[in-house]
């Protein structure tokens, strides 16, 4: 499959393939971070799970990357790995505010808006994904996966 020009590619997908990025190298930092305090803060078994998540983020951070190229390169198996992706992002930042409120139940902890504003811009990519003409960009039929 031959790459796509910038001059056919949408500007969403621009701008998607850049916020997939930086997504990628945010995750990937906080997966490295995770693992590098759990080794050097000791190995409990709090620890062992504070590094089994940075290995998780890892994970999360080399497919993002992966998955910005493939929007950049107009590959057909980018989108779907966008959408997978995305839709995980939605289901962490509802455990992210529903760690959030049981804080503020049991520590006075304040909520912040990153996991809304998470959820809000997931819904918007999801939203543009399934568009007739980005589907087409991605030579995704438009009446199905």
């Amino acid at each position: 499959m031959q790459a796509s020009t910038m001059k056919d590619r949408p500007t969403g997908v621009v701008v998607l393939t850049v916020l997939q990025f930086l997504g990628a190298l945010s995750t990937l930092g906080i997966g490295i971070a995770f693992v590098s305090s759990g080794f050097v803060t000791g190995f409990g078994s709090n620890y062992a799970s504070i590094i089994d998540f940075g290995y998780v983020m890892i994970v999360l951070g080399l497919l993002g990357f992966l998955a910005a190229w493939g929007l950049w390169s107009a590959m057909e198996w980018a989108w779907a790995l966008t959408i997978a992706l995305t839709a995980l992002g939605i289901l962490i930042s509802i455990f992210g505010i529903g760690i959030a409120l049981a804080s503020i139940t049991f520590g006075g902890v304040t909520i912040t808006t990153g996991p809304i504003v998470g959820i809000f811009v997931a819904l918007f990519i999801l939203y543009y994904l399934t568009r007739s003409e980005v589907r087409a960009y991605f030579r995704k039929s438009a009446a199905g996966p």
